[in-house]
C-alpha cells in the first residue's frame, strides 16, 4: 500500500482498504503500507507534508500549485520530470518491499513506481485508488497502471481523457472505513451515550484531521442557536485550547473535542455535520446518512466535491461563517428538508467500496 500523510485522506484510504483485506483474509494476506514522501522521496519532495499544509492555508498559492498540474499535458511533463528524478528512490523502495501487487492512494507516486516497474522489467500488478470525487487532477492517471479504480463516473471520465484503456477503469466508490454507517439505534439513545443533550438537534463542525479552518468563528456563530454544537478541532491544539478558555464567548450546549478516534459514532448521532469539501469526510458522512454543510474547499481540486453534494441534494454549500447560524435555521425550521437531505444522502452514499475493492486486488494475490 503506497499512500502519502500530505493531508489525511491518503492515508486513510490505504487504511480502509488495508481492513478490507485483512478482513477478507485475515494473517493470510501481508499488507506494506508505505509513506511515500517520508520514507522514500528524494529531497526536497520528503517536506511535501509540510509544504502541504502551508499551502492550504495560502488560497492563492493552492490555487497556483493546482493550476500547475490541470490539464492532460502538462501533468505529463511533471510526471516525466518526477518519474525521472525520483526513479533510484522509487526502485530503491520496490527493492524493499517486493509485492504481489502494489495499491496507491497517492497520486504523486503513481508515474514515479511505474517507471522504476519498467526500468527494472518487474511486472508487479499497480493498482490505482484514486481519492478524489469528481475533479481528480490529471497526475493521478498513468495509462501504463493495471487497473484504475475510481470513485465516480465522472472520475473515469478524467481517466480516458488521459489516456487509460476503458478496460482498465473500474468504478466502485471511495475507500473509507465499514465503520460508517447508519445505526438502527434512535439518534437519541446515541445522543445520550456520548454526554449530548438527546433532546436538541446536534450539528458537528469540523475542518479534517488537522483542524485547519475557521471552528471558532463557526461555533461563535452558531452559539445563539438552540442546539448542541460538536467542534472538533482535530490536531489543532492551540485552538482546542482556545475554545475550552474560559474567556470563549459560546452557549453551554458547545462540545469541544481534539482529535478523536470514534468520529463514525458522532456522525452516526447527529443531525448535521459542517465541514470542509474533503472528499473522505464527505463520503463517511454520506455513508453515515449525515447531511453536510460544506463552507470551505480547495480551489480546482475540490470543487466538483461540492456539486456532487449540492447537485444530488445531500447538502448546502454556505462559505459565509456570518450566515451559517441562519441557514442552519432554515434548514431545522422545516423538519423536512433536514429529512429530505438525509434520504439523498443514501442515493450517492457508497457503502461497501473498500470491500468491493479489495476483492479486485485479492485476484492478484499469490498463495
Amino acid at each position: 500500500m503506497l499512500m502519502a500523510t500530505a493531508g489525511g485522506g491518503h492515508k486513510a484510504a490505504a487504511a480502509s482498504i488495508s481492513e478490507a483485506l485483512k478482513d477478507a483474509h485475515g494473517d493470510n494476506v501481508i499488507i506494506e503500507t508505505v509513506d511515500v514522501l517520508k520514507e522514500y522521496a528524494p529531497q526536497p519532495f520528503d517536506k511535501g507534508p509540510e509544504a502541504y499544509q502551508l499551502m492550504i492555508k495560502a488560497p492563492v498559492a493552492w490555487r497556483g500549485f493546482y493550476e500547475l498540474g490541470d490539464g492532460v499535458r502538462r501533468s505529463k511533463v511533471i510526471n516525466m520530470s518526477l518519474s525521472l528524478f525520483a526513479r533510484r528512490s522509487m526502485e530503491r523502495l520496490l527493492n524493499a518491499h517486493p509485492a504481489d501487487v502494489i495499491v496507491s492512494t497517492y497520486h504523486f507516486a503513481n508515474s514515479s513506481v511505474l517507471e522504476a516497474l519498467a526500468h527494472l522489467k518487474n511486472d508487479t500488478p499497480f493498482i490505482t485508488v484514486v481519492t478524489d470525487l469528481v475533479t481528480a487532477p490529471p497526475i493521478w492517471f498513468d495509462p501504463r497502471t493495471t487497473l484504475c479504480l475510481v470513485p465516480t463516473s465522472a472520475a473515469a471520465e478524467l481517466a480516458l481523457r488521459s489516456s487509460i484503456d476503458k478496460d482498465k477503469i473500474k468504478i466502485i466508490g471511495m475507500p473509507v472505513s465499514k465503520r460508517f454507517g447508519p445505526s438502527a439505534t434512535a439518534k437519541s439513545k446515541l445522543k445520550t451515550a456520548l454526554g449530548w443533550n438527546p433532546t436538541l438537534p446536534t450539528i458537528i463542525a469540523m475542518a479534517g484531521g488537522e483542524g485547519i479552518g475557521s471552528l471558532d468563528q463557526i461555533a461563535e456563530n452558531l452559539s445563539t442557536l438552540n442546539v448542541t454544537v460538536v467542534v472538533i478541532t482535530g490536531k489543532n491544539t492551540s485552538l482546542f485550547e482556545r475554545l475550552n478558555s474560559s474567556e470563549a464567548p459560546y452557549n453551554l450546549n458547545l462540545k469541544i473535542y481534539g482529535f478523536v478516534s470514534n468520529i463514525d459514532e458522532f456522525m452516526k448521532a447527529a443531525d448535521l455535520i459542517i465541514t470542509k469539501a474533503g472528499p473522505g469526510t464527505i463520503v463517511e458522512a454520506l455513508n453515515s446518512h449525515l447531511p453536510l454543510m460544506i463552507y470551505s474547499k480547495l480551489s480546482g481540486q475540490e470543487d466538483g466535491n461540492v456539486s456532487y453534494v449540492t447537485d444530488n441534494g445531500a447538502g448546502v454549500w454556505q462559505p459565509k461563517i456570518s450566515e451559517m447560524a441562519n441557514t442552519v435555521q432554515d434548514i431545522l425550521a422545516n423538519p423536512s428538508t433536514l429529512e429530505n437531505m438525509a434520504k439523498a444522502t443514501t442515493k450517492i452514499a457508497q457503502p461497501g467500496a473498500s470491500a468491493q475493492i479489495a476483492k479486485v486486488i485479492s485476484t492478484y494475490l499469490k498463495k
